[in-house]
């Protein structure tokens, strides 16, 4: 069933700090379309109890429908996708409001968010104790500046879910920039790897996502041994899903099946794994999935819900929309 509610879109890509475009999709009884958010009644359960099992997990997450995805870091400000040492000081976003993002998820009545915490270009939106190459090095906010501190605090207070988008390539420290087949990961490399999700899964409570990107497509779960990082995440955050970007129609090395739209990839009729579909709110322009100016061709709000979080519904999938 879909309770008759108002679905308010308030997204349009972090343009250096705030989401700036408003849509609301009426309907003829001026009461909007039909879509609830899901429902929070096996995930509250979950949350007080003990030990859910990942079956729990897994349907909880599902039943939450839809969420928030967040690239937002150096690229917001300059460099192209997988470029190394970009000049970090040009990451300066005095704007910041990560609330007003936290505000316009639960206009949009998504669940929950995930973070680009550090993306393929290595930049790391956290003071890390791993390298200079972060947002505890440059001038804005004296180098105090802490943006994954600011997104939990601030999606927490809404009562939204949190999650971090790792990549486990890092083209300026060197790890995974020959791609699936030719890579050699050095220990030191994998203990670097290992020691930011440490710092990112001990320093910001309860984590309930981690989607890594830049591992299965660029240099394989054998270069970085899957089941290391598994059991790392899984003894710091027991409850917390791993996810990566497979593109395969089953869970394997995964805690839900990944989908992502931009690739032609979506989740197929007859689908009854535990999944998400992503997609970005943009058809044109920005900087491959972070913003530029030059963003447009943005969804309407009835083809995110007729076309996606309806149709994704019956599928076991939850749909991820990147903002």
């Amino acid at each position: 069933a879909w309770p008759r509610v108002a679905m308010l879109i308030a997204l349009a890509g972090c343009s250096r700090g705030y989401l700036d475009v408003t849509e609301r999709l009426p309907s003829a009884d001026g009461g909007g379309i039909e879509y609830d958010g899901g429902t929070s009644a096996q995930d509250t359960a979950i949350d007080a109890g003990s030990s859910p099992s990942l079956e729990d997990l897994q349907r909880a997450y599902v039943d939450l429908r839809f969420g928030m995805l967040i690239h937002f870091g150096i690229l917001t400000y300059t460099g192209n996708w997988s470029d190394a040492n970009l000049p970090i000081d040009q990451f300066n976003p005095t704007k910041l409001d990560t609330a007003q993002w936290a505000n316009a998820a639960v206009a949009a009545q998504m669940k929950y968010a995930i973070l680009s915490v550090r993306h393929i270009d290595g930049f790391a939106l956290w003071n890390t104790a791993t390298t200079k190459f972060d947002v505890g090095s440059i001038n804005w906010r004296n180098g105090r500046g802490d943006v994954v501190g600011d997104f939990v605090d601030a999606f927490r207070a809404r009562g939204l879910k949190v999650g971090f988008l790792y990549s486990m390539w890092d083209a300026t420290q060197g790890i995974g920039n020959s791609g699936v087949g030719n890579t050699t990961i050095s220990r030191p490399q994998i203990d670097y790897l290992k020691a930011q999700l440490t710092e990112l899964l001990t320093n910001y409570g309860t984590i309930s996502y981690v989607l890594f990107t830049g591992w299965a497509w660029q240099m394989g779960h054998n270069a970085v041994p899957y089941q290391e990082i598994r059991q790392l995440v899984k003894s710091l955050q027991p409850t917390c899903l791993v996810f990566d970007q497979t593109q395969l129609m089953n869970l394997w090395d995964v805690d839900a099946a990944l989908y992502d739209e931009t690739w032609g990839i979506t989740s197929p009729a007859d689908n009854t794994l535990p999944s998400t579909q992503m997609q970005k709110l943009n058809s044109s322009g920005g900087n491959n999935w972070f913003w530029d100016t030059d963003i447009g061709g943005l969804m309407t709000a009835t083809d995110i819900v007729q076309n996606h979080l309806q149709v994704l519904e019956g599928r076991w999938t939850n749909f991820l929309l990147n903002c």
